[in-house]
């Protein structure tokens, strides 16, 4: 055993020694010092800077603004929903009382979303969570239970730093605010809030903005286009040109009158435009020229930024804004692109029902009494991409063959409304329909009671002869006789 070997394994026997089974040794190893993340390697894209930065981007570019507002429409779409967590009427109330608190905030659910939403810019959105308790002057469930006022997000321009734990350098306990308003500054537990990231490698609280990895492109498009529109502005109007008289020296820095000329004249060339104000005021013997380049430009332009464009929009999963610009694109391929971009959404709306059903609901169960309830409910979210309705039917009916039974059931009902169109039955419409099926079902009950008993009734001593047809052929001739004797007595006159 070498030296090197020895000394490691002398260090773990120390730790095995000094540290409880159940603690913890190394760290996740995030490069942070004080409230400053530093994972990020260009400076001018760490927080605060970079605030500045993705908001230039999702403000002013064409192509992310046009992306940004796609993902906001498409996550929109999602509808939400509470499963309750067991079968028990219980768990259907505390299911029943979740969505009362989703829809009785300050602001709706869906402007809750869109502020989440903010994390495709900035990497994170964090929310703190404000209660109330439930009466006439602030619900519409004046129950008394403790529910939620609003979840408000907290501007990521107000972060002023991260705070952790002193005795667990990985654990976050909370965000420092610096207020706009009174310049004060807070620090809001992160035992009272939620954070929302794109992305959770080695616990960043910052996550990743998805605007990261379009950063580079957008930067080279930002100056082509500025270059082209100098290049563009000069090649229209020239570039200007101001000859001096040989014999006056406009450089001496010892003439006053020298440099007073010699600025005057600077500002008019930097100040000419081709506009209805163009013109300049110069002695005869000084002469002004615009300079051309006389040839065209030697690089599309067009393409370059088209260029960048698309890896803009490739970096997100977005080119699909793109197709039919080029005239290129088929169907399908269409149809694989926005499936993908459909998947993505989709798992960032899975981001923020996991946050909602691991803190927000929990915290709020503790805070109000429900007795015998199964588990939690949950949070659950619908599809962007309705499903194909034919191949959905086909292939229940494949499966309804082969013995797998879809209904009754409500999921599954609801499901197939949403994906449709339908509008989902309420929970009223739901109990009517079930009290009218339990009414017709009791109905069929009882008719089938009323057949049974009916055809087990003992026979009487009539019925249980076997029947036999009545043969009235030896009365045919008595009665003949007889109406004949009576047609006689009337053409007689006489009577009986």
């Amino acid at each position: 055993m070498t030296d090197n070997n020895r000394s490691i394994n002398e260090n773990l026997d120390k730790t095995k020694t000094n540290t409880s089974k159940f603690g913890q040794t190394g760290s996740i190893g995030l490069e942070r010092y004080g409230g400053y993340v530093y994972e990020e390697f260009l400076t001018n894209l760490r927080m605060p800077d970079c605030l500045k930065v993705y908001k230039e981007m999702s403000s002013n570019d064409a192509t992310i603004g046009g992306i940004l507002f796609l993902f906001d429409s498409m996550m929109k779409k999602l509808p939400w929903s509470v499963k309750p967590g067991g079968d028990k009427l219980v768990d259907k109330t505390v299911a029943k009382f979740v969505e009362e608190c989703m829809g009785d905030m300050e602001h709706s659910w869906m402007d809750f979303i869109s502020e989440a939403l903010s994390m495709f810019i900035y990497g994170w959105s964090w929310h703190e969570i404000v209660y109330k308790v439930r009466s006439n002057k602030n619900s519409k469930y004046p129950d008394g239970r403790i529910g939620w006022a609003k979840l408000p997000i907290r501007s990521q321009n107000s972060w002023n730093g991260w705070v952790y734990d002193l005795n667990d350098p990985d654990k976050l306990i909370g965000m420092e605010q610096m207020a706009v308003n009174n310049r004060k500054t807070v620090v809001i537990p992160y035992e009272k809030s939620l954070l929302f990231r794109t992305k959770s490698y080695r616990n960043n609280p910052e996550g990743m903005s998805l605007l990261r990895t379009a950063y580079r492109s957008y930067y080279f498009k930002k100056k082509i286009e500025e270059i082209e529109g100098v290049g563009i502005e000069r090649d229209l109007a020239g570039l200007p040109v101001i000859y001096v008289p040989a014999d006056l020296d406009i450089w001496d820095s010892a003439n006053p009158e020298a440099v007073t000329l010699r600025a005057y004249l600077e500002q008019i060339v930097s100040n000419i435009r081709r506009d209805k104000n163009e013109g300049a005021l110069l002695p005869d013997t000084y002469k002004l020229e615009l300079l051309t380049t006389g040839s065209s430009r030697q690089f599309d332009t067009n393409a370059i930024i088209g260029r960048y464009d698309r890896l803009i929009a490739m970096s997100v999963l977005a080119d699909i804004i793109l197709m039919g610009h080029e005239k290129s694109g088929s169907f399908a391929l269409a149809k694989t692109k926005t499936d993908l971009l459909g998947a993505s959404l989709e798992a960032m709306a899975d981001n923020i029902k996991d946050i909602i059903n691991t803190v927000a609901i929990p915290k709020l169960m503790e805070l109000n009494t429900f007795r015998g309830y199964t588990k939690y409910p949950e949070l659950m979210r619908g599809e962007i991409d309705a499903p194909d309705i034919s191949k959905l039917s086909d292939g229940m009916q494949r499966f309804s063959e082969m013995g797998m039974p879809f209904f009754p059931h409500e999921g599954t009902e609801d499901f197939i409304r949403a994906a449709m169109g339908i509008p989902i039955l309420s929970e009223e419409d739901k109990k009517k329909l079930k009290e009218e099926q339990e009414k017709q079902k009791a109905e069929q009950e009882a008719q089938a009671s009323q057949g049974t008993s009916q055809s087990t009734k003992p026979l009487s001593g009539r019925a249980t002869k076997p029947h036999e047809t009545d043969d009235k052929t030896k009365f045919n001739s008595t009665y003949e006789e007889a109406g004949m004797k009576k047609f006689w007595k009337w053409l007689k006159g006489d009577s009986d």
